[in-house]
């Protein structure tokens, strides 16, 4: 029956994993599409120009040229959103709530760790959200290194 109350009707976002995805996406599809257009806008376009002129449709100029050119700037982009994703708490919070074991994300585990005076199993969430961040942030400083010859990034 429609408008039962089963909670039936649509995605069950608060209290559900759904809500953390919606969240995450939220806050941080912002910044992903920030990185993607500087990362297309970087690209150069001289290859692109002259595949067109040589009879390269859009769409195939889009994936043989543009997209390769760009693949480590999209892929840096992808870490650093997935870093910044992984340590969000706030709309986590607000949108899902913190339930331990059910819709709980690092951070949410160290701020239930310090609220149950847990120190220990917050310290080691800590440690563990700062040895994520550090490898993610050594990934996608590869993904973004500069070429120092061309003055591009790689």
């Amino acid at each position: 029956m429609h408008g039962s109350g089963t909670g039936s009707d649509g995605l069950p976002v608060v209290f559900s994993h759904n809500g953390i995805v919606i969240a995450q996406l939220t806050v941080n599809l912002p910044f992903a599409v920030q990185l993607v257009s500087t990362a297309f806008r970087r690209a150069d376009r001289k290859l692109e120009y002259v595949a067109g002129l040589l009879g390269a449709g859009e769409a195939r100029r889009f994936f043989t040229i543009l997209l390769p050119l760009c693949r480590h700037s999209l892929a840096g982009a992808l870490v650093l959103v997935w870093s910044r994703a992984l340590g969000e708490f706030g709309a986590t919070l607000m949108l899902v709530g913190v339930t331990r074991m059910k819709t709980e994300t690092l951070p949410a585990n160290i701020y239930l760790n310090v609220s149950a005076n847990d120190l220990n199993g917050a310290l080691a969430s800590a440690f563990l959200l700062l040895a994520i961040s550090a490898a993610s942030l050594a990934v996608a400083s590869r993904f973004t290194r500069v070429d120092k010859k061309r003055g591009r990034y790689e």
